[in-house]
């Protein structure tokens, strides 16, 4: 079987700290594999390289069995690939409709300004109603998103993250700073929303990673330590010996 996504000896330094060290992971269509580590493993800047924010010192990415390490991200997305970040990353000054808008005119290739498409394709306003619905955000479509709650700008994330149709999908701490009756209600959105896409999640808190992933993958020091089903990776001994804190609770987001 094909890897959707694929690392292959992936290498990343900086001067003489060497960040990545030699990651190689398939990663099968549909499937959601949750990258964990401690603080400092990599982790975020696995995304990075994966995305095109940064270029590998060495070894490829292959998305859908083309190299795109190297390649900036724009280019990424075009091809099928997209993320969300830690730190929401929305326009604040928008409604919500217009920044669903945005994501969906940024797909299809338009350059920006987006919002100079007063009147977009027939076609996306069907597709941004749809979003609305998934979303739960029929009724806050009009509200500037400075003036939603956290939860539902980190919803909107989601939502931009998932509008293009990207068939790969990397969401950065998705549940960050959330409460655990958001968390449970998140979790449910993230599996409604992105069903038959392939994701990776870097996530700290273990109930996420135990209800979303179908394989875990584990960093420590930039080295990736173990790669399996969730149960398999929580029992084994290098696991428990790098990471057994997190394993049995959250931990405060990498930075």
């Amino acid at each position: 079987m094909t890897a959707i996504l694929e690392l292959r000896d992936v290498r990343l330094s900086l001067g003489t700290a060497h960040i990545l060290r030699g990651i190689s992971l398939p990663v099968q269509s549909g499937e959601r594999v949750a990258v964990i580590g401690p603080n400092g493993a990599g982790k975020s800047t696995l995304f990075d390289v994966i995305s095109g924010r940064r270029a590998p010192s060495s070894g490829q990415v292959l998305l859908q069995g083309e190299r795109i390490d190297g390649r900036p991200p724009y280019r990424i997305h075009r091809r099928g690939l997209s993320r969300s970040f830690q730190i929401t990353s929305l326009f604040s000054r928008l409604s919500v409709r217009e920044n669903l808008r945005c994501a969906l005119l940024c797909s299809e290739g338009y350059r920006y300004p987006l919002l100079r498409w007063a009147k977009p394709p027939a076609h996306l306003l069907g597709r941004v109603a749809h979003w609305l619905s998934v979303l739960g955000l029929e009724a806050r479509s009009e509200t500037m998103v400075g003036d939603l709650a956290y939860a539902e700008q980190r919803a909107l994330e989601l939502g931009v993250t998932l509008a293009g149709n990207a068939q790969v999908v990397l969401l950065d701490e998705p549940t960050a700073g959330m409460s655990r009756t958001e968390t449970t209600r998140f979790v449910e959105l993230i599996r409604r929303a992105s069903a038959g896409r392939t994701l990776l999640i870097v996530e700290h808190d273990m109930s996420v990673v135990f209800e979303l992933a179908d394989q875990v993958a584990v960093l420590d020091a930039g080295e990736l330590i173990a790669c399996g089903a969730p149960a398999t990776v929580r029992d084994d001994p290098r696991v428990r010996a790098a990471y057994l804190g997190p394993l049995h609770g959250a931990q405060t987001p990498e930075r």
